[in-house]
């Protein structure tokens, strides 16, 4: 596998920074909150050309967090409607896989900005705790594989 590396926009990353240094403590585990926000809200961007920062590389997210590999073979298989060779063990599905995370990231950091936009810090930590505690309807699984 080559060095695959995730990578933000760079119009997020005042909110991408903030979410890190007052809620979650890496930029790691910012972004995954964002891709599941994003991905809870259907809410897919991509990136826009204007990166932010240096890519983070993968192996950095496996480092940091356990659930990585299942999140990210989660939204690929929801996106891919259970296609299973969106598995695949390969750079090409690793690479979908990672722009799809990338994607859904983006779209969190954009309602986390327009969250932030219009209220405070405490406010919005009270909405991730809000976000990652609500009971949410089970996922719809019934796709054909």
């Amino acid at each position: 596998m080559k060095d695959i590396r995730v990578k933000r926009s760079g119009d997020k990353e005042e909110v991408l920074e903030s979410l890190k240094d007052n809620i979650f403590g890496q930029l790691t585990n910012a972004l995954i909150f964002a891709a599941s926000v994003g991905f809870k809200n259907g809410e897919r961007i991509p990136l826009s050309s204007k990166g932010a920062g240096d890519p983070i590389k993968e192996d950095v997210f496996r480092r940091t967090n356990l659930h990585w590999r299942g999140i990210l073979y989660m939204m690929a298989l929801c996106e891919s409607n259970g296609d299973m060779s969106s598995l695949e063990d390969s750079d090409e599905k690793e690479e979908y896989r990672i722009r799809i995370f990338e994607e859904y990231a983006n779209g969190g950091l954009k309602i986390l900005h327009d969250k932030l936009s219009r209220s405070s810090i405490t406010e919005l930590k009270k909405f991730v705790l809000e976000e990652m505690t609500e009971d949410t309807e089970p996922l719809d699984t019934n796709f054909k594989i």
